[in-house]
């Protein structure tokens, strides 16, 4: 590392919003977007998924690739405002998955960002990965290439706290926002996602919900190992907080950021346009919406309660979120809508699985 990295100095070392998936972190993405001392990459980058490091979620895994300009290829052909560039594989998409884009990606130009990551040099390293594609965005964006030294970049990939460790490694100066929601109310999100009711042509399942589970425990866990061993730089925001008070939230990370607290808005955006959601029920917004913050409760299964009651109890300790009670034990195996024998049997036996 030299003086004239970008990321040399506490004022301007990364920052990373981790957690597991359907908790929140987009929301968190879109608030801190609007700050002028932020440039804020408006999708997820998952380095990690398409590199060759081992995970302890190996299903979520995109690719095993070594060299970097590999990694940066294979990114850029999942970046969701990439693929609008392209008219005629956007209508392939569409005749296989119900395309809601969440986002209003207008104000980047494409040709730019792709032409930004991909010339020469070529990449190096996977750290470099990080800086190329955050060139790309002020390229891409009409914007100078000087103010990545002046300020933060953020960016945001479910599931990579697994990966904070390595990545304070790479960015000595890096900070983390690890973001947890109520357990009942994201497994409740995983389940919607993973029932595949955005396949076209497909009639939606109950799904097995042993890789949603996976997830959360694995997030559980690393929320608490990491704030041990990786002290002060690292910070968890409970969702539910966030969305009760955004304005105490947000100046507690502004002060923890270095930021100005005061250029801190409460309008949720991306790329300075207003963001809309990304919600598992297709709901559409302005600001920020309080609803999930209940609505999950006309929508969770018995089965669920049981399986986050049984494997969960301690993150719901540790973040005070209400036990929910199971008046009727039975409940829980009886067989929920739309799923097939198979994934039944599948699904009871976790809650046969030993709690950890």
């Amino acid at each position: 590392m030299t003086d004239r990295d970008p990321w040399s100095s506490p004022a301007t070392g990364p920052v990373f919003i981790v957690g597991c998936a359907k908790s929140g972190t987009t929301l968190l993405q879109a608030l801190l977007d609007g700050h002028p001392e932020l440039l804020v990459m408006p999708s997820e980058l998952n380095v990690f998924r398409f590199s060759d490091h081992p995970s302890r979620l190996g299903f979520r895994k995109l690719g095993r690739l070594v060299e970097p300009p590999a990694i940066a290829e294979a990114m850029l052909d999942q970046l969701f405002f990439l693929q609008v560039r392209d008219p005629e594989r956007l209508a392939r998409l569409e005749r296989r998955i119900r395309v809601d884009p969440p986002h209003d990606f207008s104000p980047l130009d494409p040709e730019v960002f792709v032409h930004t990551v991909l010339a020469p040099p070529a990449l190096r390293s996977h750290r470099e990965i990080y800086r190329r594609f955050f060139e790309a965005l002020l390229a891409a964006t009409g914007q100078a290439s000087g103010d990545l030294a002046t300020r933060r970049w953020v960016e945001k990939s479910p599931h990579q706290e697994e990966y904070a460790p390595l990545l304070r490694e790479w960015f000595p100066n890096a900070r983390f926002l690890h973001v947890v929601r109520n357990p009942y109310a994201t497994l409740r999100a995983l389940r919607r996602v993973a029932t595949g009711d955005h396949l076209v042509g497909r009639t939606p399942r109950y799904p097995s919900l042993r890789p949603s589970l996976r997830e959360l425990r694995s997030s559980y866990e690393l929320a608490a190992v990491n704030r041990r061993n990786l002290g002060e730089c690292y910070r968890v925001v409970r969702y539910e907080t966030l969305v009760s008070d955004p304005t105490s939230v947000l100046a507690e990370l502004a002060a923890f950021l270095g930021i100005a607290g005061a250029d801190i808005r409460l309008e949720p955006t991306l790329l300075g346009q207003p963001w809309t959601g990304n919600s598992t029920s297709g709901r559409r917004f302005s600001g920020i919406d309080h609803t999930p913050l209940e609505d999950w409760r006309s929508e969770i299964t018995p089965y669920e309660i049981a399986l986050v009651n049984r494997h969960l109890g301690q993150a719901l300790r540790d973040y005070d979120y209400e036990v929910v009670p199971l008046e009727r034990r039975p409940e829980a195996w009886r067989r929920n809508r739309r799923e097939q024998w198979s994934t039944y049997f599948a699904n009871r036996v976790q809650l046969l699985a030993a709690a950890r």
